[in-house]
C-alpha cells in the first residue's frame, strides 16, 4: 500500500495517461491518416476520443492527483515532526543555556559579595587595631618612684577596657548586694565622693540611665565608667559589625539559592572572647537591637569574666 501511495506511483499513473493518449490518437486515427485542411470534422470520432480522455485518462491522472496530494501532506507531517524534535532540541539546548547564565549569575554574584564582605572585615580589623588606650602606673623601690606609661591597642586594649571594669564591679561590693530598687543615687554620690572630677562625662550620661539591682546590670555599669571615655571607638566597632551583618542577612536572604552559612563563621572567628562580651555591654547600654548577633550565633561559647545570670542565654 505504501509503495502504491508514492510519489513514484504517481509518475507511473501520469506515464500511463500519456501513453493512453498516444494509444487513442492512433486507435481513432486508424485507417483515416488522410489529413485534408478541406475535409469536414468528423463530430463524433473527435467526441468520443474526448469522452476517452475525460474518463478514463482524466480519473487516472486524477488519481495520481490526489496521490502526489497525500505524498504532499506525508511529508509535510514528517517535516513538522523533524521541525517539533528541532524545536525541542532548541528549547533543551536554550535551558542549558539559561542554566549555566544562572551558574555563571550565581558565582559572579558570590565572587561580588566576597569581595565586599572581607573587604567590610578589613575595615572592621582596621577599626579594631585602631582601638588603643594609655595606662599609667607607679611603680615604687624604697624612696624612688616610677612611672610607667603603656598604650593598649587591638586585642590588649579590650583586655584592659574589662579589667578596668573588673577593678570598678570589685569596687562596688556594698552596692552589688544591695537590695535597693534605685542605686543611682547611691552610685552617684559614690562617684561624686571617690572620684570627683574624674567621671564628668559619666555623671551626665547617667542622668538617662536607668539600672537595677542585679549583678548583669551593676556590671554594665561598671563598664559604663570605661565606655563613656571610648564612646566613638566602641559605637564605630560595634556599628560597622551590625552592618557586615546586615549585609549578610540581606544578601543571603535575597539569594536563597546560595548558601552563606559559613560567612559568620569567618567573623566569629575574628572575635575574641573578650570582644564578644563587650559587643554585647555596648548593644545593650546603647539600646542597640541584638538580633541579627543572635541569629549569626556572634556570642555563642562566649565566657563571662563573671558569673552573670543574663548571658547564659547567649553562651
Amino acid at each position: 500500500m505504501k509503495k502504491f501511495l508514492s510519489e513514484k506511483a504517481s509518475v507511473v499513473l501520469i506515464f500511463l495517461g500519456v501513453v493512453l493518449i498516444a494509444l487513442g490518437l492512433l486507435l481513432f486515427l486508424w485507417n483515416d491518416l488522410q489529413l485534408s485542411y478541406s475535409a469536414p470534422i468528423n463530430n463524433d470520432k473527435f467526441g468520443q476520443f474526448g469522452d476517452f480522455i475525460g474518463g478514463i485518462v482524466g480519473s487516472i491522472w486524477a488519481l495520481a492527483g490526489v496521490i502526489l496530494f497525500y505524498v504532499a501532506l506525508t511529508e509535510q507531517r514528517k517535516d513538522l515532526k523533524i521541525n517539533q524534535q528541532v524545536l525541542q532540541q532548541q528549547i533543551k539546548e536554550f535551558e542549558l543555556q539559561r542554566k549555566e547564565l544562572e551558574e555563571t549569575r550565581q558565582v559572579f554574584n558570590l565572587q561580588k559579595f566576597d569581595n565586599t564582605f572581607f573587604n567590610l572585615l578589613k575595615v572592621q580589623n582596621d577599626i579594631f587595631n585602631s582601638m588603643s588606650v594609655d595606662s599609667r602606673k607607679i611603680r615604687t623601690s624604697g624612696s624612688d618612684r616610677k612611672e610607667e606609661h603603656k598604650t593598649h591597642s587591638g586585642n590588649r586594649f579590650f583586655a584592659y577596657a574589662l579589667f578596668a571594669t573588673d577593678n570598678w564591679y570589685e569596687q562596688l561590693p556594698k552596692y552589688r548586694n544591695s537590695t535597693d530598687k534605685d542605686l543611682k543615687p547611691k552610685y552617684l554620690e559614690y562617684l561624686n565622693t571617690k572620684h570627683k572630677g574624674i567621671n564628668k562625662n559619666l555623671l551626665q550620661l547617667l542622668d538617662n540611665f536607668s539600672i537595677d539591682n542585679s549583678q548583669t546590670s551593676l556590671y554594665k555599669l561598671a563598664f559604663y565608667r570605661f565606655y563613656v571615655g571610648h564612646i566613638s571607638d566602641f559605637s564605630k566597632y560595634v556599628s560597622h559589625l551590625s552592618q557586615i551583618l546586615e549585609y549578610l542577612d540581606n544578601t543571603s536572604s535575597n539569594n536563597p539559592e546560595l548558601d552563606y552559612s559559613n560567612y559568620p563563621k569567618f567573623i566569629k572567628a575574628q572575635l575574641s572572647n573578650d570582644e564578644k562580651l563587650i559587643i554585647w555591654l555596648v548593644n545593650e547600654i546603647e539600646g542597640n537591637d541584638q538580633s541579627l548577633f543572635l541569629k549569626h550565633e556572634i556570642f555563642k561559647g562566649m565566657r563571662p569574666r563573671i558569673d552573670l545570670e543574663e548571658l547564659k542565654e547567649y553562651c
